[in-house]
């Protein structure tokens, strides 16, 4: 049986900028999946301004200021559209979600990342986060801005940009620091 879609979506703990740096990309492994809607995740919060179901297509619509929340991962969107496949020879809907669209300034905000793009569709089939328009991820590691980002919120294996003439993947990447040790006094100034 699948599992449960959770709130952890786009798992981009880090993964938009997985193609800026390998510094990124082992940041990424060591804080694991965090995406939008993995399971094991606590419960899934919505809120907007209005909602509508329609069970002969098995959606539910969310438009308005639209928040979906796990933990400490945070969606927000203009409109989000879950999407559920019927029960095998039922006209009921299954009740987990097989796509989840959202559009419209779409953020996404875990403990370890920001990022904004114009669409985001999660498929449970594959575990992927697609998020189109003009994306920029934020971190403590840098910022990316590419058209697409394509991210597997299970292994953290994400693409950046499409290849097509005049797209471009651009990032700046802040080095690691090292920290001054503490039992270090600075120098006396003279």
């Amino acid at each position: 049986m699948k599992r449960a879609p959770s709130i952890a979506l786009f798992g981009l703990a880090l993964a938009a900028v997985l193609s800026a740096g390998a510094v990124q990309a082992q940041q990424a492994k060591k804080s694991g999946p965090a995406g939008l809607f993995q399971a094991g995740q606590g419960p899934l919060g919505l809120s907007a301004d209005h909602t509508a179901y329609v069970p002969e297509t098995c959606t539910s619509t969310w438009s308005g200021r639209v928040e979906a929340t796990q933990e400490q991962t945070r969606m927000r969107a203009d409109q989000l559209v879950t999407y559920s496949s019927k029960k095998s020879g039922s006209k009921d809907c299954a009740g987990q979600f097989d796509r989840i669209e959202a559009t419209g300034n779409v953020y996404y905000v875990t403990p370890d990342i920001k990022a904004k793009g114009d669409k985001a569709i999660y498929l449970t089939s594959n575990d992927t986060v697609t998020i189109t328009g003009r994306v920029i991820v934020t971190s403590d590691q840098g910022v990316s801005e590419t058209n697409k980002l394509v991210l597997n919120v299970t292994t953290n294996e994400a693409t950046m940009g499409e290849p097509t003439a005049g797209q471009r993947v651009k990032a700046v990447i802040y080095p690691n620091t090292a920290k001054p040790n503490a039992d270090k006094k600075a120098p006396a100034a003279k």
